[in-house]
């Protein structure tokens, strides 16, 4: 499936047109493709039209692909007719000299739904040709149409039909095959659950399921990962609470059985929520384990009193539900430092703009003298520098840019720290330039399979 998702991404500088309508638009391109579209524009003469999935990584509407494993990729072609079952998948294959290829319709199917949502091609019984794991939506509000579509060279068959919110293909139950992992939500009893569906060597059936937390008002997402060990999870995340919090529930196989590590039995909830801040599951770590995002503080909010900056505590967890690692951090939605050990309550954060396109947060230690007076020392500061002038602003006398892979990327954005003197009675909270750069962090933003 990596290769197929480097192939899209790719593809689309291919094509040519990086507008928001060419890149999921069908993609033309060289005459020796002529032959295939003229075989889908009989399809579209009679009343059809293009209809790209509208999520994940595969988005055009025609897309390449090799689902039965001989080494000639098969035309798939998504789209919309006005019948009483609207959506179509059209497989052409493909045939003759590769600078000169001829394709042939070789089988359909007709989908329920408004619209295409995403769609994948992964062997999921080990046969060696790969299913069509496609989602439909059903409108606005509504549960999504899954279904897993195999191909036998003649004929688009359904191997499975499901309703989902979520959906993921992750290898949950290490056995070297990936599963198709659904979650469904109940709108009535505000419940809602994980299920894992595996080929029985005749079919897909529905292997195991595990409740999530009760009380949910929607599933906004399932990410997959690893909890402490190396273990195999699925993070699904929830809004609850009037949409006023969002919980996560880890799902993992524990002893063979789908299990909801982090619920609750006494409240029916996983153990604490997240805050609604717009920050996602990381593995803050670096130890391979993803962490959940617990938030102690806001520390600003901008002037329509959204949150800016909080400092955050983040878990990881064992099989059995218990946290074992807790990290501490400054972060943004965008980026995170993490905390040393020393830093704690007496720890002061202070944000500062001083001029246009610069945001300073200064990390200081308050001290109480035997009269007991306070007083701040200030021990570094991170700067996130915007503008035309952001360079020479990063240039000024004792700071330096944090350089690393991840902010290289930020063309538009540099970011800068300094560090300051501090008495020798304080030098536990002394901190160095490359202790600084190794803490700093960008949150990635990866493709979601949703």
């Amino acid at each position: 499936m990596t290769a197929a998702v480097a192939f899209y991404c790719t593809g689309c500088g291919m094509f040519g047109d990086l507008t928001a309508d060419g890149l999921f638009a069908a993609p033309r391109t060289a005459a020796r493709f002529d032959g295939l579209y003229q075989q889908v524009d009989k399809i579209i003469g009679s009343g059809a039209e293009y209809s790209s999935p509208t999520s994940g990584s595969n988005r055009q509407s025609i897309q390449f692909e090799d689902i039965d494993g001989d080494g000639l990729q098969e035309a798939v072609v998504f789209l919309r007719t006005g019948d009483e079952i609207p959506l179509m998948l059209c497989i052409f294959r493909q045939s003759g000299p590769e600078d000169e290829p001829e394709y042939t319709p070789v089988g359909s199917v007709k989908l329920e739904g408004s619209s295409f949502d995403s769609v994948f091609y992964y062997d999921l019984n080990g046969c060696g040709a790969k299913e069509i794991v496609v989602c439909c939506s059903l409108g606005t509000g509504l549960p999504r149409a899954l279904s897993i579509l195999e191909w036998d060279g003649s004929e688009v068959s359904t191997s499975l039909s499901v309703s989902c919110a979520q959906y993921t293909l992750y290898d949950l139950n290490s056995d070297g095959m990936s599963e198709l992992v659904v979650s469904r939500y109940d709108p009535d009893s505000m419940s809602g659950v994980v299920e894992t569906y595996m080929h029985s060597g005749v079919e897909f059936t529905l292997y195991d399921s595990v409740s999530l937390s009760h009380g949910i008002d929607s599933i906004s997402q399932m990410r997959t990962g690893c909890i402490l060990y190396g273990v195999p999870a699925v993070f699904v995340t929830s809004s609850c609470d009037q949409r006023s919090g969002t919980i996560v529930d880890i799902v993992a196989f524990r002893l063979g059985s789908l299990t909801n590590i982090t619920l609750d039995e006494e409240t029916g909830r996983s153990a604490k929520l997240t805050s609604t801040q717009s920050v996602a599951i990381t593995d803050i770590g670096n130890d391979g384990a993803l962490d959940i995002p617990y938030t102690d503080e806001i520390l600003w909010e901008n002037f329509a009193g959204n949150a800016v900056y909080w400092r955050t505590e983040w878990q990881s967890y064992r099989l059995d539900g218990v946290p074992e690692q807790t990290y501490e951090t400054i972060n943004s939605s965008d980026w995170y430092f993490l905390l040393p050990d020393s830093y704690g309550d007496e720890i002061v954060f202070e944000q500062r703009d001083v001029v246009q396109g610069e945001h300073a947060i200064t990390f200081s230690v308050q001290v109480e003298d035997e009269n007991g007076d306070k007083a701040l020392y200030s021990i570094m500061a991170i700067y996130v520098l915007v503008g035309e002038n952001r360079e020479d602003r990063s240039e000024i006398a004792g700071r330096f840019v944090i350089d690393t892979a991840e902010t290289r990327t930020t063309s538009g954005t540099i970011y800068a720290a300094r560090i300051f003197e501090l008495p020798k009675e304080l030098d536990r909270y002394a901190i160095t330039q490359e202790e600084i750069i190794e803490r700093f962090h960008l949150f990635a933003q990866e493709w979601n399979i949703n």
